[in-house]
């Protein structure tokens, strides 16, 4: 396999709770993970995954901690200057449940901190439930699930006021943020675990999130 047909290069964080989905998912997909390494530098790359985890560091949104769990300070600061990096190349980038509230602060955006003082949505158990979830403009998800589909769910924090030059494009019924993008960076954020949407995980019980993992890796694998 010559340079021009090697598979694209998706960088993630090893600093999660279920890093082996992550790799399976975009090796499905038709992508090469590998841990971000600063030293082979952001050219080496083709995308960036910021994946779940604890919870983002309330201070960067002007917070005091009132219900965040497992924040690691030294994590959002390695996180956000990857997202900086990737951003400043014009790189892909998918922020995935924790990923997308880093990316949401990185940008000026805030999160509720507890889903439970807020409305009903919520479930940060062992085991993911299901909901639906609507389409509220045309994004990057409609041309893969259309307007209304099921997801996975366990998160307590969620997106309130989007980042600097991000828009909502899908909301749970309750009005919970399921995902949003940025209006003229390759920048997409999913508030559900696609990489658990499929390769025999939870596949039975909402949509299929491989198709959402190939589009981005086709993404990544884009040439100019």
């Amino acid at each position: 396999m010559n340079a021009e047909e090697r598979k694209p290069r998706i960088a993630i964080s090893a600093e999660n709770f279920n890093f082996q989905n992550y790799v399976d998912a975009i090796r499905a997909a038709g992508g090469e993970p590998e841990v971000f390494d600063p030293q082979k530098g952001v050219g080496y790359y083709d995308g960036l995954v910021l994946p779940g985890g604890g919870d983002v560091d309330p201070r960067l949104y002007g917070q005091s901690n009132t219900f965040s769990k497992f924040v690691k300070p030294e994590l959002d600061a390695l996180e956000r200057d990857c997202l900086e990096l990737f951003a400043e190349a014009g790189k892909p980038v998918l922020g995935i449940c924790r990923g997308q509230q880093l990316i949401n602060v990185a940008y000026g955006g805030s999160l509720i901190q507890d889903l439970r003082s807020e409305i009903i949505h919520h479930d940060d158990g062992p085991d993911d439930v299901y909901h639906e979830v609507k389409a509220i403009r045309k994004s990057f998800l409609t041309p893969l699930y259309g307007y209304r589909f099921k997801v996975n769910s366990s998160h307590h924090q969620a997106v309130i006021i989007p980042g600097t030059g991000f828009e909502s494009v899908l909301i749970a019924d309750d009005g919970t943020v399921e995902a949003t993008q940025h209006e003229s960076l390759p920048i997409y954020t999913v508030q559900f675990h696609p990489e658990r949407m499929g390769l025999g995980l939870n596949s039975e019980e909402c949509a299929d999130g491989l198709k959402l993992i190939r589009w981005f890796v086709e993404e990544c694998g884009r040439k100019e």
